[in-house]
């Protein structure tokens, strides 16, 4: 028996890896792209599908099967920190590692193929950032209460059982000072900072630390450590 025809890719579906029914993908979830071929064959290492998240390209790892012919295989890519947009850019690379069971390989790269995304799944890997800190009554003496509003890059949602970030101020070089969390709407949260008689010299932004259970509409979960702004506070003295 003669054979010399090499294997090709059918399709592709993309697929959660989890079962969720939410369509848009956040940071540490898996893009699961289900590959199927012509006819049965063996996986070897190096095969993975390239894509596109908006623009940037991404490879997804697929899985081996060395000692089994089969007719479909799976390839995974789990969301990072800053991937966003649409799927698109489909192909195969290292296709040539996909070998029927006469020794047929795949040319090094595959596309035409068919790509499904029949659930139009979209990726969001861009957590909440502070866009701007102010405060915003104006005038102010030792021991008023001063209102600072944190403002953030998206709308935030919190769930139940939430706990805000605490965050830290200073006036002029002097100590650190915690405020008091008020309220938080749409990409806003509220604090009140008390300062004592001894403290005087503009208001500063340290920082925003802790805090739990608050995400943006995606899902990606607001990390406030390390999210700092100093001297961002509109300058206030007391």
């Amino acid at each position: 028996i003669y054979d010399g025809t090499a294997p090709s890719i059918s399709k592709v579906d993309l697929v959660r890896n989890d079962s969720s029914t939410a369509k848009t993908l956040i940071i540490g979830k898996t893009l699961k792209f289900n590959v199927y071929v012509t006819e049965s064959s063996y996986i070897s290492s190096g095969a993975k599908v390239s894509f596109k998240i908006g623009s940037a390209s991404k490879t997804a790892s697929c899985g081996t099967s060395t000692s089994k012919l089969v007719n479909s295989f799976s390839c995974t890519y789990t969301i990072a920190s800053g991937d966003s947009g649409n799927i698109s850019s489909v192909s195969m690379s290292g296709a040539n590692n996909i070998k029927d069971k006469y020794g047929n390989a795949m040319a090094s790269t595959a596309s035409g193929f068919t790509f499904n995304n029949s659930n139009s799944y979209t990726v969001d890997g861009v957590k909440p950032t502070i866009s701007k800190v102010e405060s915003i009554n104006g005038i102010y003496s030792s021991a008023s209460n001063i209102q600072v509003q944190v403002t953030f890059s998206e709308n935030l949602s919190a769930g139940s059982g939430y706990s805000a970030p605490t965050m830290k101020v200073k006036f002029g070089e002097g100590s650190e000072k915690t405020c008091r969390f008020d309220s938080a709407v749409e990409k806003s949260m509220l604090y009140t900072c008390t300062p004592s008689t001894s403290d005087q010299g503009a208001l500063k932004f340290v920082g925003l630390s802790g805090g739990s259970g608050i995400t943006d509409a995606a899902g990606n979960a607001l990390e406030a450590a390390g999210q700092s702004m100093s001297n961002t506070i509109t300058d206030p003295s007391v």
